[in-house]
């Protein structure tokens, strides 16, 4: 019964949209700080979703 619920929880959690999304911009952020590419994308993003900066 516990082993159910534990894969029930983690098919909802994978298949929800936006813990997917915070999912990858956390990791995109992370590696943000290695990479230029994913910095520029992490920065893309936040220039986006800001009305005044856009």
């Amino acid at each position: 019964m516990e082993l159910q619920y534990l894969l029930w929880k983690w098919g909802v959690s994978i298949t929800d949209s936006s813990f997917l999304y915070l999912v990858v911009y956390f990791i995109v952020s992370l590696l943000g700080n290695t990479n230029y590419f994913f910095f520029s994308c992490h920065l893309l993003d936040v220039a986006i979703s800001f009305k005044t900066l856009a």
